[in-house]
């Protein structure tokens, strides 16, 4: 293993144009760099302009990797599965070959949220293989060559699986684009808890089943401004209201946060994929007279890709960060939503047996906000998580037949 550590202002979508000149040390040598770096005083966060002030990074408007020195020697070569962790800097079950540099804790030039940012000289991933980003940090892959992409990279959140993906964030503290959770239900109802409200992220998310008296959760908000001047995770959808007595249904968890970034040329050949979808959430519980509702999805995540010479998608390819499905209301124990997928359909709800409502559908392509299901006389719906962001910064595009949802923006 050849790797490393840095923490730094940054965020990730970059311009296909640059003046060229110095680009760090271009030591190659690898390690861990954690919170030393010299690059980063975050004078122009909150608030700041947009765009990277370094004219030699204007590829990369968010993050100033380049003050972040080159990585020099072989490309970094994805020829297999890998898990990679952002809060550690590590690969496993072992390092892919090749050369990189980890920087850990990187400040971004907007907002609070730090990256960490995995540097390489350039990136080569075979075909149909897999990374995994896991961990509370977004990541950010910086190459100061080109890149290549073949296989999936994923940050992408799954229902009942605990594992945090890369910058999927449970959105406490008060940030509004956090689902709400759904009214219990007590003794004097006769029926169950209302059904979670929709992470929110790049729409609105969906609205909690009502159930009885029981009153779903509100929708999580939209992030603004769009484009949005930070990389973040999107936010999970709330839990459903508990039946007395009964076991919480929970919400999905947001997707996470990836952003690819090139001096060069980023180019996803037909079988390329940078994904980050929400969970979705669990089915309302039964318990007697008094079910419990059911939880919301999460949103999607945020995916972006930032060029200095050219991007190209090939037909095939794919950039998605879809929203999760809210699960199905119940007076039996209800499914789960689905997983907001590589595709531009909309994550589906749990689907609710006899009178059940159905749980809401994610936000995907152009229907940015989640779906709000119907209300029930048994436990709520879930409702759906909104979609997320996918953010291009390039002037020399091609993405004929690719598949981008929800709709891209450009930076």
């Amino acid at each position: 293993m050849r790797g490393g550590w840095t923490p730094w202002p940054l965020v990730v979508v970059a311009a296909c144009s640059f003046s060229p000149g110095s680009n760090g040390n271009g030591s190659g040598d690898g390690g861990v760099h954690d919170g030393s770096g010299s690059g980063g005083s975050g004078s122009n966060r909150d608030g700041g302009t947009d765009g990277n002030p370094n004219p030699d990074c204007s590829f990369s408007p968010h993050v100033d990797v380049c003050t972040l020195g080159a990585t020099a020697g072989s490309a970094l070569h994805i020829d297999g599965a890998y898990v990679f962790d952002t809060d550690t800097g590590t690969f496993s079950p072992t390092s892919p070959p090749g050369d990189f540099t980890v920087h850990k804790a990187v400040a971004q030039l907007h907002g609070t949220q730090q990256v960490t940012v995995l540097s390489v000289a350039s990136l080569m991933m075979d075909d149909n293989k897999h990374l995994v980003a896991e961990g509370s940090l977004p990541l950010v892959i910086y190459a100061d060559g080109d890149m290549q992409v073949g296989g999936v990279i994923d940050a992408s959140s799954h229902h009942a699986d605990p594992t945090q993906y890369a910058g999927s964030t449970p959105c406490d503290g008060g940030d509004a684009r956090a689902g709400g959770n759904g009214d219990p239900s007590d003794m004097s109802q006769s029926n169950g808890g209302g059904g979670g409200g929709g992470g929110g992220n790049g729409g609105h998310g969906g609205s909690g089943g009502d159930a009885n008296d029981s009153h779903g959760g509100a929708g999580g908000v939209a992030f603004t401004p769009t484009p949005p001047l930070e990389i973040l995770g999107g936010c999970p959808g709330g839990n459903g209201g508990v039946s007395f007595g009964g076991a919480v249904a929970s919400g999905g968890a947001g997707g996470g946060a990836i952003e690819l970034v090139a001096r060069g040329t980023i180019h996803f050949t037909m079988h390329g994929q940078l994904i980050a979808g929400g969970a979705g959430g669990d089915g309302g519980g039964d318990n007697g007279n008094r079910d419990g509702g059911a939880g919301a999805g999460g949103a999607g995540g945020f995916v972006g890709l930032g060029a200095g010479s050219a991007l190209m998608l090939d037909a095939g390819a794919v950039l998605a960060a879809n929203g999760g499905g809210g699960g199905a209301g119940a007076s039996n124990p209800g499914p789960a939503g689905a997983d907001g997928g590589p595709t531009m359909t909309p994550a589906k709800g749990g689907k609710g047996a006899g009178n059940d409502a159905d749980g809401g559908s994610g936000g995907a392509g152009g229907q940015l906000d989640g779906g709000s299901p119907d209300a029930s006389d048994d436990g709520g719906a879930g409702a759906g998580g909104a979609a997320g962001f996918a953010v291009i910064h390039c002037a020399n595009i091609n993405i004929g037949g690719a598949t981008i949802s929800p709709t891209f923006m450009q930076d």
